[in-house]
């Protein structure tokens, strides 16, 4: 029930939102945009987690628009074409809520009711979230390399939000697999501070990237 497919999606999707973020233009929203509102169609958690994503960096280009209004009026048209591709989801969704089984099926997929806050459930993972955007200040904010910083701290952010969802709707379905969702992101955040601190350190040691290169060998051929 969990094809690759999906995250070949997901990944396009963290791909093209990468490259927006980076360089942000028509091209590159309508890049980003597509591959996000295709994630509608294939798993509820990965949509839901990507548009609060991209809902969060919106207010903040929002308020950030006297400073960059091409980020805005990109990210305009990402969440134009977001939203019509995504029509015909809420349109079947509407009208599959109003047949008569429609509550079974929705016990069926696990949905878990109650406004409890997802702190029990996910023990250290939480302070491995506050650990990463202390890192995130130190290694990107404080450098100098501000987009990366909001960027990690929005999809930070949105983990926060999803594993709380229940609290303002008072249910969610199967809560367990936000963590398939949020692991990939992490595991990004992960690896681009490695290069980053690979990358750093080769100023004052040159062969740094190619002990990296042999380290990287040896864990995979381990």
């Amino acid at each position: 029930d969990y094809p690759l497919v999906v995250f070949s999606i997901y990944l396009l999707a963290i791909l093209g939102l990468f490259v927006f973020w980076k360089r942000p233009k028509t091209s590159t929203a309508i890049g980003a945009a597509i591959p996000a509102g295709l994630l509608f169609y294939f798993y509820f958690h990965y949509w839901v987690y990507w548009i609060i994503v991209l809902g969060l960096l919106f207010i903040y280009s929002f308020f950030n628009k006297n400073r960059s209004s091409q980020l805005f009026k990109s990210f305009l048209v990402l969440g134009s074409v977001v939203a019509v591709i995504s029509i015909p989801y809420f349109v079947n969704y509407l009208s599959f809520s109003k047949l008569a089984g429609f509550d079974e099926v929705a016990l069926r997929l696990g949905i878990a009711t109650g406004r409890t806050p997802g702190l029990s459930s996910l023990g250290l993972a939480y302070l491995a979230y506050i650990i990463i955007a202390i890192g995130t200040y130190f290694l990107y904010f404080r450098k100098g390399d501000r987009k990366t910083a909001i960027l990690f701290w929005i999809f930070l952010l949105a983990a926060f939000i999803v594993w709380n969802l229940q609290l303002v709707l008072g249910y969610v379905p199967a809560p367990n697999n936000w963590r398939r969702t949020i692991s990939p992101i992490l595991y990004i955040i992960l690896f681009h501070a490695i290069y980053t601190l690979i990358r750093n350190a080769e100023i004052k040691f040159p062969s740094m990237k190619k002990i990296a290169a042999v380290a990287l060998i040896l864990l995979t051929a381990g």
